[in-house]
């Protein structure tokens, strides 16, 4: 599983230097900021009656000498001055999605306000550097601070964000296939409709995270941290869930066929009609999980600890319950034809299964 200790993220603004080039200062200014913008390089509206404010190209500078110093770090009709992030938490603020980011040079003594909770700075005046392509930085954002970066339909496919901060991220829709996202920090981060597809979220911190609809088909998701991550309706089929934590997770009506789940801990999980024909759950922790209705034909549950588990209308047909532990699981017409059950724990069993009302059922 990930480890607890706290870690050092790369800082975003590192990221962007590095797509950058690493430039040199221009003459007179001493610090490197950037700011999200639309396509059109237009942001807020500043009340003036001219509509959103648009950024001029790169080279050139913007100067409000009416900017009023207050420690306010947004611009508004009242204050004037530049808003310029310190954070992706803060630039996503705005709401102008994440494909173009300015790269601006300004001076210390030209702050007017800032927020450091807030991850923003009002500055009087600044120069634009240059216009730099998000998919461009967030495709090699390796180890990078991207904590509440809106990512929504993003184009990653093979991007490389091991180890990378995307706590609270939203990457809705984001196209994440064959992205390696191994130790990276996904907690909280909205994750529904993405397609994750063969990515490697391997000792990944996925706590909390929203899946929904994801399509995690042939992902790598071995050691990964999915307490309380909401599964439902998600593609696993194949996907390696080995050592997994998911207890309390929310898989009902998920896809898991033929996933990997062996050694992982599904306790109190929800499992609802969720299909897994023919996966691996040796020696999976199942206790208190929701099983009801769904497929476990094929499956392997071998040495799988269901003690609690609610099975009613599932369908075990031709599973492998050797050394399985079903110990005050609930079995209510529960399909059980040609289920090998050598050596199973059947301690005050709930219910009857349907094969035994019915043999040839």
């Amino acid at each position: 599983m990930p480890d607890t200790e706290p870690k050092t993220y790369r800082p975003f603004l590192d990221v962007l230097l590095d797509v950058a080039g690493h430039p040199a200062l221009p003459d007179s200014y001493d610090t490197w900021g950037y700011k999200i913008v639309r396509p059109d390089l237009r942001t807020y509206d500043r009340g003036d009656g001219n509509g959103r404010y648009r950024w001029p190209w790169p080279g050139q500078t913007v100067t409000d000498p009416d900017t009023v110093i207050d420690g306010e770090p947004c611009p508004t009709r009242f204050t004037g001055g530049y808003c310029i992030a310190l954070t992706l938490d803060g630039a996503a603020s705005g709401g102008y999605g994440h494909a173009t980011i300015l790269l601006l040079a300004y001076r210390i003594a030209d702050v007017a306000g800032e927020s450091i909770s807030e991850g923003k700075r009002r500055v009087s005046h600044c120069l634009i550097y240059d216009v730099i392509a998000g998919q461009d930085a967030y495709r090699q954002a390796v180890g990078a601070d991207l904590r509440g970066a809106d990512l929504s339909g993003a184009g990653l496919r093979g991007a490389d964000l091991r180890r990378a901060d995307l706590s609270g991220a939203g990457l809705r829709g984001a196209d994440l296939r064959r992205a390696d996202l191994s130790g990276a920090n996904l907690s909280d981060a909205g994750l529904r409709g993405a397609d994750l597809s063969d990515a490697d979220l391997s000792d990944a911190n996925l706590r909390g995270a929203n899946l929904r609809d994801a399509n995690l088909r042939g992902a790598r998701l071995s050691d990964a941290d999915l307490r309380g991550a909401d599964l439902s309706d998600a593609g696993l089929s194949d996907a390696d869930l080995r050592r997994a934590d998911l207890s309390d997770a929310d898989l009902s009506d998920a896809g898991l066929r033929r996933a990997d789940l062996s050694d992982a801990d599904l306790s109190g999980a929800n499992l609802s009609d969720a299909n897994l024909s023919r996966a691996y759950l040796s020696d999976a922790n199942l206790s208190r999980a929701d099983l009801s209705r769904a497929d476990l034909s094929d499956a392997d549950l071998r040495g799988a600890n269901l003690s609690d588990a609610d099975l009613s209308d599932a369908d075990l047909r031709r599973a492998y319950l050797s050394r399985a532990d079903l110990s005050r699981a609930d079995l209510s017409d529960a399909g059980l034809r040609k289920a090998q059950l050598t050596s199973v724990q059947l301690a005050q069993l709930t219910g009857t299964p349907a094969w035994i009302e019915d043999p040839d059922a």
